[in-house]
């Protein structure tokens, strides 16, 4: 997990740190802390590597005053070696205060994606992209904020209009950042996030819209039943075959719906005509809503909706096969995953 001076690997079963590895630049103390994303586990031939991104000050020397930088470590999730590290200089933001925002309100550094020649990093409100052999700036676009990578198209959010007010979603070539689509301008889509694998959500009027990452296309469109969603829609996938999205700010929740990722269809959805509350979501795992209501954490079957567990005990933010991570405000703890 992201800490406040670097990346550092938890055993969840004892909730114990196995190897930690700080930043080269130390992080801005004061005020709330340094703001910081999840990191990015990546699968290779030789192992899972973690990626993680942080906004740092290089500390002024000589004549040279000093300057803002982001900063990447790719560490082995193993070992905890730092494979290589990268830092470069950000672009000045485009955002205007209290404007919308085109994608995930979260404006710390974030790794979207990596493979074996790029790395996507995404940082307020642009989106940089890094060669990963020789850890260089390949190309950057302010105002762009990418989500999701899928077959050399980079997908996210970008203001279209002045301050940002209103948004439109866009995909661009992974190598050189030139221009592959673009959605519907009229739809006014905003608040992009990823949808599972090759699929990007997007607001649209007062609906989901789920559109392929690759080519632009809409594969679904979800209205909520009619109502009126004044926050925007967040995704996410099980890691299997579902992708759920919910529509909820600041623990009020309208809405959960989950699709059949290779289909797209809608699998079901709350609120139903059965007055059951609907969820605040924490967590998407092979087929396990995790989540919250006024009952406490709960536990619902992602295929069908149907509470699995009305007495979890927690609802975790982070699940995997081992278990999940809750965050009681001091440090995250252990638990085990739904069965």
């Amino acid at each position: 997990m992201a800490g406040e001076d670097g990346l550092k690997a938890v055993d969840t079963a004892t909730s114990s740190v196995k190897w930690s590895v700080d930043t080269t630049h130390k992080a801005d103390r004061g005020g709330f802390g340094t703001r910081r994303a999840a990191p990015r586990v990546v699968a290779g031939q030789g192992g899972a590597t973690v990626f993680v991104a942080y906004d740092r000050t290089v500390p002024g020397q000589g004549t040279l005053p000093a300057r803002a930088a982001i900063e990447v470590l790719a560490v082995d999730a193993v070992s905890g070696e730092a494979a290589w590290r990268a830092e470069f200089m950000p672009t000045p933001s485009s955002r205007v205060e209290g404007s919308g925002l085109a994608a995930d309100e979260n404006v710390a550094p974030k790794v979207v994606s990596a493979d074996t020649a790029s790395v996507v990093v995404t940082a307020d409100e642009t989106t940089y992209v890094l060669d990963r052999g020789t850890h260089q700036l390949r190309w950057q676009q302010k105002g762009f904020s990418a989500v999701s990578v899928a077959d050399g198209v980079v997908a996210g959010g970008e203001a279209a209009g002045a301050g940002g007010f209103q948004g439109q979603l866009g995909g661009l070539a992974l190598d050189s950042g030139q221009r592959r689509w673009t959605a519907t301008s009229s739809d006014r889509a905003v608040h992009a996030s990823a949808a599972g694998p090759g699929l990007l959500a997007g607001n649209v009027r007062e609906s989901l819209m789920l559109v392929d990452v690759r080519t632009g296309a809409e594969r679904a469109r979800y209205a909520g039943g009619g109502r009126l969603h004044l926050h925007p829609w967040r995704c996410m996938g099980d890691e299997q075959s579902l992708v759920l999205c919910h529509d909820q700010y600041a623990g009020q929740v309208n809405a959960v719906v989950v699709f059949d990722a290779a289909t797209t269809s809608k699998v079901w959805s709350l609120p139903d005509t059965s007055g059951r509350i609907v969820p605040q979501v924490t967590a998407f795992w092979h087929g396990a809503v995790y989540g919250r209501t006024s009952n406490g954490p709960v536990v619902l079957d992602g295929h069908t909706g149907k509470d699995r567990e009305t007495k979890p005990g927690a609802a975790p933010f982070e699940v995997d096969q081992y278990g999940g991570l809750v965050d009681d405000s001091r440090a995250p703890l252990a638990v085990p995953a739904s069965a």
